[in-house]
């Protein structure tokens, strides 16, 4: 299958919502998991220590979601009791069904496939990031997903490198780019963006790596992208200590602490960068096979599917929470 424009556009909104992000200062930062606290730089990677309390998994179909730790030690967010039938999912897109006609089946999203293509609400406060209904066959259950797709703003001057979504505004803009800041051009012939800067100095927004650098990343397929790679870290490994008596034990021995399972982590480094979800993207257009990054087949299916895509960006959003 082709690449496609619009695959483009979704990894420069998600690029340009990364870098658009406050950074956090000193030794502090924000593993995007909920149920951490005091999180810390440590060895290039923020994680926190364990918070008991609620949370909020993702999944509309569970109840009673808590924060707990999992046989490896990961902070999680887990929901274990279905949601009613009928409960409203996917952002509008399907309902919540048991798949099995017995009690205590395990109850998912599912959705008419008449809806695929249908606006839905993915619950991000920005407009340049716009919800699109996908109904997937999975084992014959028809699974309902609100996947992301960035805002296509009208073509003003007949550039394809102009005309695209202002993350700071939510206004489409001619002179916004949809390549990397500082470590890419787009070549206006093709639309095209291309590595610049190599080694130079460019923002990864993570405070815990802050001296970061363009790299162009051959991905393959005839894929080179000028990605912003983080540098060594300079931020000292703090010592961590449980929040509200929490089980999690202090990292005296300057390992770093796993946040969580984490879609699309191809490198298994704890986070999800720009490059990977640009190989998840392709793996799900069929351009790149499925060894360049196992870790986005979370089912185990032998390829990429909508839902484990979406569940790549939240992880590069958000952080890497379970």
């Amino acid at each position: 299958m082709r690449r496609t424009r619009t695959s483009y556009w979704l990894l420069a909104g998600i690029a340009l919502m990364l870098w658009s992000a406050a950074p956090v200062r000193a030794q502090q930062c924000d593993d995007g998991n909920e149920c951490t606290a005091n999180d810390m730089c440590s060895d290039g990677t923020c994680s926190g220590s364990f918070r008991d309390g609620g949370c909020d998994d993702g999944d509309a179909c569970t109840m009673n979601d808590h924060c707990e730790m999992d046989a490896d030690g990961n902070v999680i967010c887990l929901g274990d009791q279905p949601a009613p039938a009928g409960t409203a999912c996917g952002g509008g897109c399907g309902t919540c069904q048991p798949i099995a006609p017995f009690p205590g089946a395990p109850v998912l999203c599912t959705g008419n496939t008449a809806d695929n293509g249908k606006a839905c609400d993915l619950g991000i406060p920005n407009p340049c990031i716009e919800g699109m209904c996908q109904i997937t066959a999975i084992g014959g259950i028809n699974s309902a997903f609100c996947f992301p797709m960035v805002k296509v703003c009208p073509d003003t001057d007949g550039n394809p490198c102009t005309d695209f979504c202002d993350f700071q505004t939510g206004q489409c803009r001619a002179d916004i780019s949809m390549c990397v800041p500082d470590c890419e051009t787009c070549n206006p012939s093709s639309g095209v963006c291309e590595p610049i800067n190599e080694g130079g100095a460019c923002d990864d927004s993570d405070v815990c790596t802050p001296e970061s650098h363009c790299h162009a990343t051959d991905l393959g397929g005839g894929v080179v992208r000028g990605l912003c790679t983080g540098g060594a870290p300079t931020v000292p490994t703090p010592t961590l200590t449980p929040s509200n008596g929490g089980p999690t034990p202090t990292n005296t021995s300057g390992a770093t602490p796993t946040a969580g399972a984490c879609i699309g982590d191809c490198n298994h480094d704890g986070q999800v960068a720009i490059n990977e979800l640009v190989i998840g993207v392709n793996i799900a257009l069929g351009s790149f096979p499925l060894s360049q990054c196992p870790a986005f087949d979370t089912n185990h299916s032998g390829s990429v599917e909508i839902n484990e895509l979406v569940g790549g960006v939240n992880s590069a959003l958000n952080g890497c929470a379970a």
